[in-house]
């Protein structure tokens, strides 16, 4: 998912790869994973700010 909206804002491959290898949960960049409750999909979102 969250390749695709970098593919979308048009990150290249390479960009989108060290963007994902860089994630960290305590710091910045960081990425949410969310669920929904009532079927169970699962929604992935990103925060550079």
């Amino acid at each position: 998912m969250l390749r695709a909206s970098h593919r979308q804002l048009g990150w290249s491959p390479e960009e989108t790869e060290e963007f994902l290898h860089r994630l960290d949960r305590n710091d910045e960049p960081t990425a949410y994973l969310f669920q929904c409750l009532h079927c169970g999909t699962y929604l992935a979102s990103w925060d550079i700010s």
